[in-house]
Parts: C-alpha cells; sequence; structure tokens
C-alpha cells in the first residue's frame, strides 16, 4: 500500500504537469502584420506628407496670365494718354500728324513697324521716321529679335511711364510760344507747302530722322532759327 508521502509526490507531480501542458498550450502566437495608420495631413516618423509642387506648366501658365494682366493695364494706361488733348497738339506740333496715328495703332500693344505700314498703308520707312523721331523724344522704345532667316525684326511698343511724363510735361507748359519750344533746341524745320495744313515744326532731332524731307509731300524742310519759329507761332495765334 503506497504511503501518505508518495500520494503527495505524485499529486504534485500531476500538477507540474498541469502546469507544463498549460504552459505548452499558451504559447505566444506569431504576431500578425501591423496595419498601417491611415494616411493624414500631418506627417509621422514612417509616412511623411508629400507635398504636390506646381509642375512647370501650371508655372508658366500663371506666369502667362500674370503677364497678360500687365499687358491689359497698360494698354488701357496707352489708350487714356494718347487720348489727351495736348498730347495730340504737341505731337502734331512737334513730330507730325502721322505720329499720332502710329501711337494709336501701339496704344493696345507691341507691334513691328511693318504691320504698322500696312494697317496704315504708308511705307515701311515713313513709319520708321515717325517712329525714330518719338524715340528721340523717349516717349516709344523698341526690342530687336531675329527672324528664321536671321533678318532683323524691331517691334515696337509705347513707354507708358514716358509717355505720362512727356504729357505731363506739356499740360504744365506755359501757353505762350518760346514755352512751347524744347529747351535745348535752336534749330527748326517746317514744310513751307504743308504748315498752313499740319502747323508743324520739327526740331533738329525730328527733322533729321526725317531726312530733312517731308513724308506728305516728299520736299525738303526749310530750317528756321529759334527767334523765326517764335515769331511763327505769333503769327499763327
Amino acid at each position: 500500500m503506497p504511503s501518505k508521502n508518495n500520494k503527495n509526490t505524485r499529486k504534485s507531480g500531476a500538477k507540474k504537469s498541469v502546469s507544463r501542458a498549460a504552459l505548452r498550450s499558451h504559447k505566444p502566437q506569431a504576431h500578425a502584420h501591423k496595419q498601417a495608420p491611415a494616411r493624414s495631413g500631418k506627417a509621422t516618423k514612417n509616412h511623411p506628407v508629400k507635398i504636390k509642387m506646381p509642375s512647370k506648366a501650371a508655372e508658366h501658365g500663371e506666369a502667362a496670365g500674370n503677364a497678360n494682366v500687365k499687358q491689359a493695364e497698360e494698354a488701357r494706361k496707352n489708350e487714356e494718354l494718347v487720348g489727351n488733348n495736348a498730347l495730340v497738339k504737341a505731337i502734331n506740333s512737334n513730330i507730325g500728324h502721322g505720329a499720332m496715328d502710329v501711337l494709336k495703332l501701339l496704344a493696345p500693344g507691341p507691334k513691328t513697324d511693318e504691320s504698322i505700314a500696312e494697317k496704315l498703308g504708308v511705307k515701311v520707312n515713313d513709319v520708321r521716321r515717325i517712329l525714330n523721331a518719338m524715340n528721340s523724344h523717349s516717349i516709344v522704345r523698341y526690342d530687336v529679335n531675329k527672324d528664321t532667316k536671321g533678318w532683323l525684326i524691331f517691334t515696337w511698343r509705347i513707354d507708358s511711364e514716358k509717355l505720362s511724363e512727356y504729357v505731363a510735361e506739356t499740360m504744365h507748359k506755359k501757353d505762350d510760344a518760346d514755352s512751347m519750344l524744347p529747351g535745348n533746341c535752336n534749330d527748326f524745320f517746317i514744310c513751307k507747302g504743308c504748315y498752313q495744313k499740319e502747323k508743324t515744326v520739327l526740331p533738329f532731332d525730328s527733322a533729321f530722322e526725317y531726312g530733312f524731307v517731308c513724308i506728305s509731300c516728299r520736299k525738303p524742310f526749310t530750317p528756321l532759327s529759334r527767334e523765326e519759329t517764335v515769331a511763327l507761332f505769333k503769327t499763327a495765334n
């Protein structure tokens, strides 16, 4: 008959067996793959937020849009200036009547001298003389490029800032004959045949650009001193 101590030993072993079996049955399971956290606007260590940069096409489109807005503003300003009565009078007197026609075409935006000549139905050389005469007053400027054949193309535009200054200067001049003439010029030219109709007196720089020949009748200009020009204005008034 087994002793009491043997019974206790078997019970203890059974407990140990159960404990080991329980441990074996509760082995840690393999870790499941962690689910990626939902993307949000906030960056994390493992999932930084990607910032979408604008494409070059978008940047180019934005730049083109800004350029169009600026050109539209300049066109509006130029059209207002070209319609100023003081400017019309000064341009007609100091550059010639054809100059206003050219300025009106340039008001909406840049144009080549050839396209201006085509629209006005005049020779391109006459348009170039007018543009050069206005350029001597700094109210127009040009850009030079080459076409596919290597020929130079001159694209002309109104200098809005200089034209504004020219208008302001013209409006603030006194109404006497001497004040209406450029202060730094003593040599002037007229076309005797066209003066009664056009009332144009050209300073030396403008006459030089025309080659000292009237673009209306193709006759040579007549030179006048400053005193003779002032007397002519007084007679006209």
